[in-house]
């Protein structure tokens, strides 16, 4: 079986969790989908479930995107050859899956709905648009492009996207400089925007997951550079509500906000008693290690045993 690279396997899970996080109000939304057997499986497989005009519009490109039913596969690195072919065919199996359950329901193949392939990649070379017959989609907005129209694909080409509100979702999918000016329009947001928050989360666990700055390769170095003023500007919100709470006691209650952020972002389970628990620490360094903690630990119960026995605040009179 082949291993990815630590930080692929870090944006794989940023980008499927984050598309997950952005489309759930739209539709029901699969990660790491079985498409034919354990050794093929996608990355985020959408189906449209509600007719959210407000939703569709908050979410730009992404949200005309997300029509139908649709197999989302984000990219670090442009795509080889081989790569998109195994999306094609992840999409093609989904095709004959749904086909076969028609014919046994008596359905006309008329009836079944086609699964459309969403490739989302940083960059792509003129090369390979050529090799693969890549060409721009009808709508004329750039960074769209498609493959043929029996295959069902779109290539979402991130640094082409023009730079504007409605591509901002999908210019956070992608890397360097056009990613790092997503977080900052991200982060100057208005706190109103529903979204705003939880996607700061995600990106928050994903820079705690990163190793020391030491012994980061030049990829790593470049996501963290991307995700430190995120995280600062987390900080600095910590402080003054720390401030407004009451100096260290303010401060901490935010630290312990942060690690549930960070947890519930990835989808770890926390029991009200575990939140609880979370909530009572006072201990900056018993929080400061949940907290570096919470990007990678397998449960909220692990996480906990491990960062020894908080020390209950005392209630200010």
């Amino acid at each position: 079986m082949k291993i990815q690279p630590p930080v692929r396997t870090r944006h794989d899970e940023w980008s499927k969790r984050a598309l997950s996080l952005w489309l759930s109000s739209l539709g029901d939304v699969q990660l790491d989908a079985r498409i034919a057997g354990e050794s093929r499986r996608g990355d985020v497989l959408y189906t449209e479930r509600r007719k959210s005009s407000a939703q569709r519009q908050r979410l730009g490109a992404l949200g005309e995107l997300a029509r139908g039913r649709v197999l989302f596969e984000p990219f670090r690195n442009p795509p080889n050859t081989l790569e998109l072919k195994s999306c094609v065919l992840k999409v093609v199996d989904l095709e004959a899956h749904e086909a076969r359950a028609a014919r046994r329901e008596k359905r006309g193949l008329s009836k079944v709905e086609g699964t459309t392939l969403c490739v989302i990649t940083p960059s792509l070379s003129n090369d390979f648009a050529a090799e693969a017959g890549v060409a721009p989609m009808g709508s004329g907005r750039r960074g769209l492009h498609a493959l043929a129209a029996m295959w069902r694909t779109v290539i979402v080409v991130v640094n082409q996207l023009p730079v504007e509100g409605s591509t901002l979702w999908l210019r956070l999918l992608g890397r360097g400089a056009v990613q790092a000016e997503a977080v900052q329009e991200l982060g100057s947001m208005s706190e109103q925007e529903p979204l705003r928050d939880a996607t700061l989360r995600l990106l928050i666990a994903w820079q705690q997951s990163m190793p020391p700055l030491k012994q980061q390769s030049e990829d790593e170095r470049e996501l963290t550079m991307n995700l430190e003023r995120v995280y600062e500007r987390w900080e600095k919100k910590v402080k003054v509500q720390g401030k407004a709470e009451g100096k260290a006691e303010g401060k901490a209650e935010g630290k312990a906000e942060a690690v549930l952020a960070v947890l519930d972002s990835r989808g770890v389970s926390v029991s009200a008693a575990q939140r609880k628990q979370v909530l009572a620490c006072s201990d900056h360094a018993v929080l400061d290690a949940w907290l570096r903690a919470a990007a990678t630990t397998p449960s909220a119960k692990v996480l906990l045993s491990g960062g020894g026995a908080p020390r209950p605040r005392t209630k200010r009179s």
